[in-house]
């Protein structure tokens, strides 16, 4: 005799990205493209409008207080391709759900 299994699926909330962490990624993502780009941070900093300091919190994961054209002048800056913006794009819309 055989005995039929049913699953039940628990419906479950929509749970989505950590902002917290989106906004890590993106600072990785800029700290990597920093990095191949070989200038010192004093010199590229200044060349996105921004000082040492607030560089270093970008990196750090404070995307969500920079405005989407800050990224874009360091994509500038840096000569980054479309598939690394594609990257921070996706990472950038999530950090901002904070």
């Amino acid at each position: 005799m055989s005995t039929a299994r049913t699953l039940h699926l628990v419906p479950r909330p929509h749970i989505g990205p950590d902002p917290r962490r989106c906004a890590q990624h993106v600072g990785d993502l800029i700290l990597s493209a920093r990095n191949l780009d070989g200038r010192p941070l004093e010199e590229v900093a200044p060349l996105a409008g921004l000082t040492v300091d607030e560089w270093l919190e970008l990196e750090a994961g404070g995307a969500a207080d920079f405005c989407w054209e800050t990224i874009l002048l360091i994509r500038q800056v840096l000569r980054c391709d479309a598939t690394w913006m594609a990257y921070v794009a996706k990472f950038y819309k999530a950090a901002q759900a904070q």
